[in-house]
């Protein structure tokens, strides 16, 4: 299946694209300021995404601050989470659900919503709403960074997260046997120690199978990073990938990339060598096994690799994968077509 784009109210600045064979990559400058980027499947496109304007698509005035996640439900409706107060006008505090033809879906009832931005959004196959995010309330009641709603927008009470995290949820993708793994730049989670990543039951409780030890940690002094992971990748196998900003897991030297076993331990079949020198902020997982990775870097265990590089299964660098010079600066979004 290929990609349709429905963009209203951009305001951004692409720095640089760049295209290496079919696959795509796009820097862009981080000074969005208001951006409503939507996209919805479309047979029988196969090139990359054009920026158009649908005329069945309207958002009215639109949104008032950042958009930073977005879903689209199998009914076609899309969940739009970010950092805006309102929408087309009227009060909705960081979560929307909007029709297919951008109109708000009135039946997913929020209330007063988040008191801080939402980050995250991921759909359950079950119809319930992961979100997570900077917040500390929802609904006017104590949420700490991570809640998931039913259906119509009511908290899903049966799961909980207790006192929550002490930092802000980036990224929750849900396992197949309904686990969720969260990622973040947090150090608590229901008041015990939790170094940026933690899995966790159905039910919202502390996975204890998922043994990370002391996490993840930079020295933020040097290197003026604060410690994050920006990305989980799920394997078929059950492994994970972690990328993000880290120079050690667990004690040991690990630069900005990892392989986990399902029980959390390193993957040392994952070798990369010296690792990155800078963040990785997304991974993509081939049908092949190989591993597309962009953010920051300029370098891959030595050897200049600017922003974006593809990794062979064992975490060697793929050297039929040559993007010359590379970019000049951050890539934050990749997009593979059909055709690989």
């Amino acid at each position: 299946m290929g990609y349709q784009t429905k963009i209203s109210n951009l305001k951004t600045k692409t720095k640089q694209l760049y295209k290496t064979t079919s696959l795509f990559a796009i820097a862009l400058v981080l000074s969005v300021t208001s951006i409503t980027a939507l996209i919805i499947p479309q047979a029988n496109a196969t090139t990359l995404p054009n920026v158009v304007a649908d005329p069945g698509f309207d958002i009215g005035s639109g949104f008032n601050g950042n958009i930073t996640s977005t879903a689209i439900q199998p009914d076609g409706k899309i969940l739009v989470g970010g950092n805006f107060t309102t929408y087309n006008g009227t009060i909705q505090n960081r979560l929307v659900r909007l029709n297919a033809d951008g109109s708000k879906d009135n039946s997913f009832d929020i209330g007063s919503g988040f008191d801080n931005w939402v980050q995250t959004i991921f759909l359950q196959p079950d119809g319930k709403i992961l979100v997570g995010g900077n917040f500390t309330t929802y609904n006017g009641t104590i949420q700490n960074r991570l809640v998931r709603l039913n259906a119509d927008g009511s908290k899903d009470n049966s799961f909980d997260i207790g006192s929550g995290f002490d930092g802000t949820v980036r990224i929750t993708p849900q396992l197949p046997d309904g686990k969720v793994l969260v990622g973040g730049n947090f150090t608590t989670y229901n008041g015990a120690t939790q170094n940026r990543l933690v899995r966790l039951n159905a039910d919202g409780s502390k996975d204890n199978s998922f043994d990370i030890g002391s996490g993840f940690y930079i020295d933020s002094v040097s290197t003026g990073m604060s410690t994050l992971v920006h990305t989980i990748e799920l394997q078929p196998d059950g492994k994970v990938l972690v990328g993000g900003q880290f120079t050690s897991y667990n004690d040991s030297t690990q630069n900005f990339l990892i392989r986990l076993l399902s029980n959390g331990s390193k993957d040392t079949s994952f070798d990369m060598g010296s690792g990155f020198n800078g963040a990785v902020v997304k991974t993509i997982l081939q049908p092949d096994g190989k591993i597309i990775v962009i953010g920051g870097f300029t370098s891959h265990d030595g050897s200049t690799e600017n922003r974006l590089v593809r990794l062979n299964s064992d975490g060697s660098n793929d050297t039929s994968f040559d993007i010359g010079s590379g970019f000049d600066s951050q890539t934050r979004t990749i997009l593979t077509q059909p055709d690989g």
